[in-house]
């Protein structure tokens, strides 16, 4: 599934993952591809991306997510570089 997080300044990360793991106002929100679509604010925390090569972690400071079966677009307020 292609994974996008992009924060005002430009976009962080684009590509193609195999599980997103996000910090979600409630908890954590794992994403698989064909996952149900979904709109979710977003607490800051670690984003975590699994990819063929290794896990990737970014630190949110926060945001939305929109989750569809085969996408996950981020729009962070920012992150922790």
């Amino acid at each position: 599934m292609r994974l996008s997080v992009v924060i005002p300044e430009r976009e962080i990360f684009s590509g193609e993952v195999l599980e997103v793991i996000l910090p979600g106002a409630s908890g954590g929100l794992g994403v698989l591809p064909h996952h149900a679509a979904l709109l979710t604010t977003l607490k800051a925390g670690p984003l975590r991306y699994k990819t063929a090569t290794g896990e990737t972690a970014i630190e949110l400071l926060g945001g939305f997510a929109e989750v569809t079966p085969s996408s996950v677009q981020v729009l962070a307020d920012g992150v922790k570089e």
